[in-house]
């Protein structure tokens, strides 16, 4: 199992800017993918082997579904465990298995039932009431699933992940200050785990406390100097700052390690947006939305762009592109609806005005507090 973990890779998408790297890249990844696929197929063999000389033994059952989830084998690994669970109906760990897989395939009413089943054999079990508590996060029942959160922490404060998980839980429901208190006791259980300081971080930062922030985030790539995500959250902070010189050597940083990261390229783009070096960004931007074409913050961006040069084809052409990607995109209808108002396209605009009302009322969003940093041009 241990060995199938360290094989468990992120599969970085790709692009030819140099066919050369493009190839080598593409190389890399299919070789990786053989090699985890062949260690799981490997040990799912084993496995069964196993059942086929014990076929009432619970574990095995248990092993197999977890090593089928892995492969992908949703239904697989569902009739797995339960045949695990039927064999074992009092273990608390196997009902908490099944919820993991529903929970990672997105089948959140699943998962909630079976995480629920686990406590129900033994209430004081951690996993199972942390496993609730972030489910319902994750489903939008926010306070149901810090109460879980809560008796996770409390059934054992010197627990790192019930205390990391807390901290999660008041970050989703903007609660930064309690927030900043979990993940600091997070860091004191496990002063090493580089994820704690970023955690930490993210926290401090939508409390606005930037120096802070930096201090957090500098402790995460010091810890862990190959994380991407940190180096661009330390870089973004000294953005905030104006720090561009280290923010985008930051950002260089973080291409050598990941060349075809569109959201690097994203960010990158906004800091030569911030400077005003719009050819630059535009160049950033383009990077990122041919690395995913579904990329509708880069589309955006690149509206903005052209919004500010004035051309306000190309601006609609891309706001619109956004909108397609993401329905939801209030941002971009802000701005679509100001092109179609310099266009003088009265129809339009009111088209979109009455969308763009609709999602107001859907959602909690206000434009009015929305603060776009990375699009914010120095003054």
């Amino acid at each position: 199992m241990k060995n199938i973990n360290i094989l468990i890779f992120l599969i970085i998408i790709t692009f030819c800017f140099c066919s050369k790297e493009n190839k080598d890249r593409k190389t890399i990844d299919r070789v990786k993918d053989v090699i985890k696929n062949e260690e799981i197929e490997k040990s799912i063999s084993e496995v069964k082997k196993t059942i086929s000389e014990n076929p009432k033994n619970p574990e095995a059952y248990n092993n197999l579904g977890i090593l089928l989830s892995k492969k992908g084998d949703l239904k697989e690994a569902i009739k797995a465990l339960k045949k695990a669970v039927d064999l074992s109906p009092l273990n608390c760990s196997y009902y908490l298995n099944i919820g993991n897989v529903y929970n990672d395939y997105g089948v959140l009413d699943s998962a909630i039932v079976y995480y629920t089943r686990s406590i129900v054999i033994k209430p004081d079990y951690i996993p199972g009431n942390r496993s609730l508590g972030m489910v319902y996060i994750k489903a939008g029942r926010n306070k149901l699933g810090l109460s879980y959160l809560k008796k996770a922490v409390e059934l054992n404060r010197n627990d790192f992940d019930s205390q990391s998980s807390l901290g999660y839980g008041y970050l989703v429901v903007g609660d930064y200050k309690k927030a900043v208190e979990a993940f600091k006791k997070a860091i004191k259980l496990k002063p090493e785990y580089a994820q704690g300081y970023n955690n930490l971080g993210v926290a401090y930062r939508r409390l606005g406390v930037i120096d802070s922030a930096i201090f957090a985030y500098k402790k995460a790539v010091e810890l862990d100097s190959n994380s991407v995500s940190y180096l661009n959250n330390l870089a973004l902070m000294y953005s905030d700052k104006y720090m561009f010189k280290e923010a985008m050597e930051l950002f260089s940083r973080s291409l050598k390690l990941e060349p075809f990261n569109p959201k690097t390229h994203l960010l990158l783009g906004g800091i030569y947006f911030r400077k005003g070096k719009l050819d630059s960004a535009e160049m950033e931007y383009k990077k990122a939305v041919k690395i995913n074409p579904g990329y509708a913050e880069a589309y955006c961006n690149l509206g903005s762009i052209y919004r500010n040069r004035k051309e306000y084809k190309k601006a609609a052409k891309n706001y619109e592109k956004a909108i397609s990607l993401n329905p939801e995109f209030m941002l971009a209808y802000h701005y679509l609806i100001r092109i179609y108002q310099e266009l003088g396209k009265k129809k339009k605009v009111k088209e979109l005005e009455e969308k763009y009302k609709t999602l107001k009322m859907k959602s909690k969003f206000d434009l009015k507090n929305k603060t776009d940093y990375r699009m914010k041009k120095i003054r």
